[in-house]
C-alpha cells in the first residue's frame, strides 16, 4: 500500500488542461493532456458536456437537415431549418411554418444575413437565391446577372459576393438586385491556386462583419486558400471594364491548404479563420497573418477505437462541420465511411 507515502502531486493525476492527445502513445502523454474526454471538456475544471432537449413536439419527418441559421433583422429573428425540399421557420414557441418546399432535395443549405438590407439570403449550389425580412414572407430574388445557382452567399465590404461554379461574383455596393456577370474579365474573381473550383468563401476579418479596410475575402479551392483585399471594388460592376480606382487584390495565401467542406469554415472575433483541410487537419489563419498554421496534430488518432481526423471519411469531407460557440471550437466529423457528421 502506498497510500499517504507519496505527494497528492506525484500520486493524483493532473487536470486535463491541455486536452486530448491521440497522437503520442500513452506512454508518452505528458502531464495534463488525456487520451479521451468523452462528454466533458476542460473549462477552468473539467465539466459535463450539455445534452440537448426537444424544441418542438411537430415532426418534420425522417430526413436529414441540410442548414440552419438563426436569422437577426433590426425588429427581430427567426430560426431557419433547411430539410429535404424544405425551409421552414421555428418559433419560440416551437410553432412551424414552411416557408418553401420547392428547393433542390438535400442539397447543402447555407445561410447569411446582411444588414443594409435587412435580409437573409439562402444558397444551395442547386437552387436560386431565397431571401426573407422581418416578415417571415420568403421570395427569389430578381434583378440584373442574378447567380442562378451559387453555393455560398456572404457579406464583404459594402456588398454581397456569392460563390457560382468556378467564379466569385459581387453586387453593386448596398444593393443586391445587380451583380457581377461570371464572365466578366475584371468584376468576377477566381483563386489562383490551380487546386479546380472554389469550394467555399468566408470573410477574414478581427470583428468577422466584413467592414474594415483591412479585411479579406478568403477564396478556397480543394488544396489552396487565396484572399481578396482591397476597398474599391467598382460602383458598376457590369461595366466593361474597372474604374481608375478599383484596387481589387488576389494572393495566394498558401498553395497547399484548402478546403473540401465549405461548412468547417468558421470565424472566432479576434483570433481568425479555421477550417478543415482536404488533407484531415485543421487550419488556422490567425488575425494579422497571412501564412495559415496547422493546428490539429494532436487530433491525428493511432488509438484503436478512438476515431480522430485521420479518420474522417475521405467520400465525406464536404459534409464536415466546425462552429465557434461558447468560446470553442466544435468539430463534427463523418468517420469510417459514414457520410454524415457525429
Amino acid at each position: 500500500m502506498i497510500r499517504g507515502r507519496l505527494p497528492d502531486d506525484v500520486a493524483t493525476y493532473p487536470d486535463a488542461t491541455r486536452g486530448v492527445n491521440l497522437r503520442k502513445s500513452l506512454d508518452d502523454l505528458e502531464p495534463g493532456e488525456a487520451e479521451l474526454m468523452q462528454n466533458c471538456y476542460w473549462d477552468s475544471n473539467l465539466r459535463k458536456r450539455f445534452g440537448a432537449a426537444r424544441w418542438t413536439t411537430v415532426s418534420l419527418g425522417a430526413v436529414a437537415p441540410s442548414g440552419a441559421h438563426k436569422a437577426y433583422f433590426g425588429n427581430g429573428a427567426i430560426r431557419l431549418v433547411a430539410f429535404g425540399t424544405n425551409v421552414v421557420s421555428v418559433s419560440d414557441t416551437g410553432a412551424i411554418t414552411t416557408l418553401t418546399s420547392t428547393l433542390t432535395g438535400s442539397s447543402e443549405t447555407h445561410f447569411t444575413d446582411w444588414s443594409i438590407t435587412d435580409r437573409t439570403y439562402w444558397a444551395s449550389g442547386a437552387d436560386p437565391i431565397w431571401w426573407v425580412d422581418s416578415t417571415g414572407v420568403p421570395a427569389t430574388l430578381s434583378g440584373t446577372n442574378i447567380p442562378a445557382t451559387p453555393t455560398m452567399i456572404v457579406t464583404f465590404a459594402d456588398r454581397l459576393f456569392a460563390l457560382q461554379g468556378n467564379v466569385v461574383i459581387p453586387t453593386d455596393p448596398r444593393i443586391d438586385t445587380i451583380w457581377a456577370s461570371t464572365g466578366s474579365a475584371w468584376s468576377s474573381y477566381r483563386g489562383i491556386g490551380g487546386s479546380g473550383n472554389p469550394t467555399a468563401i468566408a470573410v477574414h476579418s478581427a470583428s468577422g462583419i466584413g467592414s474594415d479596410p483591412q479585411d479579406q475575402l478568403l477564396i478556397f479551392q480543394r488544396n489552396t486558400v487565396t484572399a481578396l483585399t482591397g476597398t474599391n471594388f467598382g460602383s458598376n460592376v457590369t461595366a466593361g471594364s474597372p474604374p481608375t480606382d478599383w484596387d481589387a487584390r488576389l494572393v495566394l495565401l498558401d498553395p497547399r491548404i484548402g478546403t473540401s467542406s465549405p461548412y468547417s469554415v468558421c470565424h472566432a472575433p479576434s483570433i481568425g479563420t479555421f477550417w478543415f483541410t482536404s488533407e484531415r487537419n485543421i487550419a488556422w489563419l490567425p488575425i494579422g497573418e497571412s501564412v495559415p498554421r496547422l493546428i490539429g496534430n494532436s487530433l491525428v488518432s493511432y488509438r484503436s477505437g478512438i476515431p480522430g481526423v485521420n479518420d474522417a471519411s475521405l467520400g465525406a469531407l464536404d459534409a464536415v462541420l466546425m462552429i465557434y460557440q461558447d468560446l470553442k471550437l466544435k468539430l463534427y466529423l463523418p468517420v469510417q465511411g459514414q457520410t454524415y457528421t457525429t
